[in-house]
């Protein structure tokens, strides 16, 4: 029962506390050996959780440092209990490459509402549309097993309007090989993370392809998935506690890396031939739609920039295996064009080398005169999905606005490079994330 604040003044005079800027940490040993962590990690959390509530409520008398250090200490304890009852264990990543963000929630919430307003009395029978009298039709998921054949916890329940899902990938392995005193260097493998929610919505300030770069290590908790006979590449699920941290532990030749994609590596100059075969192998039939993953390296000799924010940029690239400049011809063999999405960064000049990562695709060739579509091909293309610097020169500070020339073809949405996940089966404790300030990496969390 709540009571008034009395308006009687203490008779008890007020002792000066010569330890009350001193916070007491001899908790922190315990809780190392608890939770099994360094206590140097346990003091800088305990302190970025002070130096978060010192700023929130900074000019406010109340909250004094034994105040805050306590409300940190609580936060910590709550932090850490989270991460000791999941499943998730510590891995290193190195990032190399991003799916395109996929709205999967948007897309099923519009499918039930359109089936309601094409047959309100079907979709409420079917269990796709929850009817309240006097409000309007609220999407529900009408599905009892997810696609694994598990009872689907979201049954019967109101579909978000959004809910993003996205696949990172590149190479891993648990921390704990890796830091053995004879680490396991077998247990680096590719990789395949999903990650859900505001680590795949582009609009967040959580959203993963604004926080890291491609070919640097991170260390971050996260479950194994990967089915115990698997022995070529790791399969990741991000959680409610997932968190990105630079990790320096791990020296690696980025040049080495191709080894590790040797199933999906080709060098630029067997590029078209490796496109078609696939085609043929699955039989896609239109020249157009044959998007085989690609990991190939190569020179860059022009950037052409999007400036409207919309349209893709452009990367052309040369390599020796395209042809030797030594024979002689009178002709240049056709370089390769590159399409990168504009939220991508480009931070490197002409003549940087670069391994690339992504999608084969190619179009046809159109009469510059007329627009007319020919019924011929052309060049094989890559739409990006990630890149790494091999060699760095100093970007240009010119900015060309991308043209529309007849060889040039705008990728399309790529297919995505892992299978579509489940977001029913991504990880029951992988809630709704809190939204931080910033998704900062400054040699500290993300």
């Amino acid at each position: 029962m709540a009571k008034k604040k009395s308006s009687k003044k203490s008779s008890k005079k007020k002792v000066n506390n010569t330890n009350e800027d001193i916070p007491d940490t001899s908790f922190l040993p315990i809780w190392a050996k608890k939770f099994k962590v360094d206590v140097e990690e346990l003091t800088a959390k305990l302190e970025i959780h002070a130096a978060e509530l010192k700023k929130r409520h900074a000019g406010n008398a109340r909250w004094t440092q034994k105040k805050i250090y306590t409300t940190a200490r609580r936060r910590l304890r709550s932090e850490y209990m989270a991460q000791s009852k999941s499943s998730a264990i510590p891995w290193c990543t190195n990032i190399l490459y991003t799916t395109n963000p996929y709205d999967y929630g948007n897309k099923r919430y519009i499918e039930n509402l359109q089936a309601y307003n094409t047959n309100p009395i079907a979709a409420k029978r079917n269990g796709l549309i929850l009817a309240i009298k006097g409000s309007d039709p609220v999407p529900i998921d009408e599905r009892k097993l997810t696609r694994k054949g598990k009872p689907n916890k979201r049954f019967g329940k109101p579909l978000p309007l959004h809910e993003w899902i996205m696949t990172i990938g590149g190479i891993a392995s648990p921390l704990s090989a890796v830091e053995k005193e004879e680490p396991d260097w077998d247990q680096i493998r590719p990789f395949e993370m999903t990650v859900s929610r505001n680590f795949a919505d582009p609009t967040s300030k959580q959203y993963i392809g604004k926080g890291f770069k491609f070919g640097e290590w991170y260390k971050c908790k996260a479950t194994n998935d990967t089915p115990n006979d698997a022995t070529e590449a790791w399969k990741l699920n991000a959680t409610s506690i997932t968190k990105w941290q630079v990790y320096d532990g791990i020296e690696i030749d980025l040049e080495e890396i191709p080894t590790y994609f040797s199933q999906f590596y080709c060098e630029l100059g067997d590029l078209q031939e490796y496109h078609e075969l696939y085609m043929q192998l699955n039989d896609k039939g239109s020249y157009q739609k044959g998007n085989q993953i690609v990991v190939t390296e190569g020179s860059v000799i022009d950037i052409v920039f999007s400036d409207d924010g919309v349209k893709n940029h452009r990367i052309v690239i040369d390599d020796e295996s395209l042809g030797s400049m030594e024979e002689e011809s009178d002709t240049f063999v056709e370089s390769v064009n590159c399409w990168l999405k504009p939220v991508m960064e480009i931070d490197f000049g002409k003549y940087s080398r670069i391994l690339i990562f992504g999608k084969t695709g190619a179009g046809f060739k159109k009469d510059r005169a007329t627009g007319e579509t020919l019924d011929e091909f052309n060049t094989a293309s890559i739409t990006v999905s990630g890149i790494v610097v091999l060699d760095r020169t100093e970007p240009d500070v010119e900015f060309e606005e991308a043209g529309n020339e007849n060889d040039e073809v705008e990728a399309e949405e790529s297919e995505e490079i892992g299978e579509e996940p489940d977001l029913d089966e991504i990880s029951e404790s992988n809630t709704e994330t809190k939204k931080k300030s910033k998704p900062e990496i400054e040699g500290d969390v993300w």
